[in-house]
């Protein structure tokens, strides 16, 4: 009766995954395309985002193991796994 959600949910899950590809392609052209000073601003800006929600919110960090199940618990908002 409801074979019909996976065709359905494997085209959104395909379109989910191309953009997700995209973005990630796009990221590394960008930063392989910043030289000299750009270079190492971006990764010390990078690291200081991290090294700061690690400081304030350490089990954000890591593999998620922690995380998804406290998510899908309703213990923390479902934004919190953009940051």
């Amino acid at each position: 009766a409801s074979l019909w959600l996976f065709p359905v949910m494997g085209a959104l899950f395909g379109v989910f995954g191309c953009a997700f590809n995209y973005l990630v392609v796009t990221s590394l052209d960008f930063y392989a395309g910043l030289k000299g000073i750009l270079k190492g601003v971006s990764g010390l800006a990078i690291g200081a985002y991290v090294g700061t929600i690690g400081w304030l919110a350490p089990d954000l960090i890591g593999s998620g193991d922690v995380v998804v199940p406290e998510v899908i618990r309703h213990e923390l908002p479902l934004g919190i796994l953009l940051v």
